[in-house]
């Protein structure tokens, strides 16, 4: 249950801050640089870019499926290195309940 909670909670701060930032990142880049500035370019990767001819009708849709993209895979990895940190205090817990 606790693992659940943990991912969930993770998923969508790591949403809403990926989101969030592209927004900000875009319109920064639209604003002040003519459409072009290096944070919009790594925030945007990789479905901006890859359907950049879509782009134009279905932007907003584009980047909320582009921070989906982010959330799951970032998920995944801080999940695994929580479940594996706390594979390391059990064990740690049980060696030392050992002696």
């Amino acid at each position: 249950m606790r693992i659940r909670v943990v991912v969930a909670v993770t998923f969508w701060g790591i949403f809403g801050i990926h989101f969030l930032g592209q927004f900000w990142a875009w319109a920064y880049a639209d604003a002040v640089k003519g459409g072009d500035n290096l944070l919009w370019n790594i925030l945007s990767i990789p479905l901006i870019p890859v359907f950049s001819a879509s782009a134009e009708t279905h932007f907003e849709v584009l980047m909320a499926l582009n921070s989906v993209l982010w959330s799951i895979l970032l998920t995944v990895i801080v999940a695994r290195l929580y479940i594996k940190a706390n594979r390391n205090s059990n064990n740690q817990e049980k060696t030392s309940k050992d002696k």
